[in-house]
């Protein structure tokens, strides 16, 4: 994906201006919601260890690699919608993001509507 395309997470933003540098390592998340968006477009554009790394060691000990793979491959991604947050700001220790993402899957439309919960650890946050 180019820096000057229109993010997939749907912001309005660039993907370099947006998701990419988070993607990329070159700087944190720094709201729950700005993960979530990044873990979407880490789907989008196969940056799959990043789903990983961005998780709670409890995540990250059940994250199989090659089946969210597989999925992000074989979906078509349409984007996602922010339907809500609760805290996940700067100097919360938690957060919960609400959103629906829609893709095409075997050739099924699907737009899954999930409640997601992060916590900020000392490396920033984390999907859990």
């Amino acid at each position: 994906m180019k820096n000057e395309e229109l993010c997939p997470c749907n912001s309005g933003k660039t993907y370099g201006e947006c998701c990419q540098p988070i993607l990329d390592g070159l700087k944190k998340a720094e709201t729950a919601e700005a993960l979530m968006r990044a873990r979407y477009s880490a789907y989008v554009t196969e940056h799959i260890m990043f789903l990983k790394n961005s998780s709670t060691a409890a995540v990250q000990s059940e994250f199989d690699e090659q089946a969210s793979t597989a999925w992000s491959r074989a979906a078509r991604w349409h984007g996602m919608e922010i339907i809500r947050t609760e805290k996940g700001q700067p100097g919360d220790k938690t957060g919960v993001v609400e959103f629906r993402a829609t893709y095409t899957a075997n050739g099924e439309f699907c737009n899954p509507h999930e409640v997601s919960t992060f916590v900020y650890e000392p490396d920033g946050w984390k999907f859990e």
